[in-house]
């Protein structure tokens, strides 16, 4: 650049761009006013007031939720606690069954079906024995099927935890919203 130089810093850059103009007629650059160090004074000072007032807030925040934790839980608190916790256990009892029901069934089918597709052929081609595709049934299954099956069940498992764990915050969020609809009406 002819004229002046811009340094290229985050505070000072916006400044010097506004302090100079362009001179169409020769393509200089003319500065209008000198950048001055009090403008980068304050946007510093101004950011750190911004940083403090953060912390402020956040130590308030903190002083807040230990007065409340050191209130003590009223009877009907501790009940719904109580139930909360007791609904979250049958829900999770209910998935884990519904996971060695359904997750077995579907990785017993995708095992079957391989063992019946790919099994026969191989007792017909003579490649095992007869005897033996009763007597060691998982030998004439693919590696890849129970691989397979193995995913299928887990996936399964998933999707029944999933669930489980919705239904229980649904459930939560509703003894939480009678408690305190019950405590609105009370006060």
């Amino acid at each position: 650049m002819s004229g002046v130089e811009l340094e290229l810093n985050k505070v000072t850059a916006p400044i010097q761009l506004q302090t100079t103009k362009i001179n169409t007629k020769t393509g200089e650059q003319i500065p209008q006013i000198p950048a001055s160090n009090e403008i980068e004074k304050k946007i510093d000072s101004f950011e750190k007031t911004q940083e403090i007032q953060q912390t402020n807030i956040k130590e308030e925040e903190e002083t807040k939720n230990k007065a409340n934790n050191n209130q003590p839980k009223s009877f009907k608190e501790k009940f719904a606690s109580f139930c909360k916790t007791f609904v979250k256990t049958g829900n999770y009892l209910k998935a884990t069954g519904a996971t060695v029901i359904y997750g077995g069934l579907a990785a017993g089918a995708i095992m079957f079906s391989n063992w019946l597709f790919k099994g026969w052929p191989k007792v017909i081609k003579k490649q095992i024995k007869f005897e033996d595709m009763f007597n060691k049934p998982l030998k004439c299954i693919s590696k890849s099927s129970k691989i397979f099956a193995g995913l299928t069940a887990a996936a399964i498992g998933g999707y029944q935890f999933a669930k489980a764990y919705l239904k229980s915050n649904q459930h939560a969020a509703h003894v939480d919203q009678k408690l305190n609809n019950y405590s609105k009406v009370k006060s």
